[in-house]
């Protein structure tokens, strides 16, 4: 575990707003592949970000600095816990005031869920804690006008 940890923070570690790194995708590839110019693809494993890597990241990390207090590794315990929080504060960061933005690219191609809601990072974001309790019922309601009614309406024909 230690040593996936390092490789999270050290090999794939954060970009600019403070976020995982998109690296070459991540568990949705479309948001590069398919949807991004392959001449671009270097660039944004270079410099692209995941809010979707960075809210799993919350969760995920603090039960493995959970994990490491039972062993009492506290030292590490607590240096996961602050890289945890990091994460949180960046994707907190990217909140639309409706959804959380799904990942930055490069500075030519900007934000990925500026305009439009990707599902991916929303329930990680809540699980993870980035909202406080007032944006948590935004974001649900946004993703039931979003993505619940438009689905079950699509079924009524």
């Amino acid at each position: 575990m230690k040593r996936c940890y390092r490789h999270l923070v050290k090999k794939t570690g954060t970009g600019r707003h403070g976020l995982q790194r998109l690296s070459n995708g991540d568990w949705n590839d479309g948001v590069v592949i398919g949807n991004i110019p392959p001449e671009k693809h270097r660039e944004i494993q270079k410099e692209g970000e995941s809010v979707l890597n960075a809210a799993m990241a919350i969760f995920s990390l603090k039960i493995y600095s959970e994990m490491l207090s039972f062993v009492n590794e506290s030292e590490l315990a607590e240096e996961v816990l602050n890289y945890s929080d990091s994460q949180r504060e960046a994707v907190r960061a990217q909140w639309t005031g409706k959804w959380f933005r799904r990942a930055w690219l490069t500075e030519d191609l900007g934000w990925v869920g500026e305009d439009q809601m990707w599902l991916e990072p929303q329930p990680w974001a809540i699980i993870g804690s980035a909202l406080k309790d007032s944006e948590k019922k935004i974001l649900v309601q946004s993703i039931d006008e979003l993505v619940r009614k438009p689905s079950l309406d699509s079924n009524k024909t």
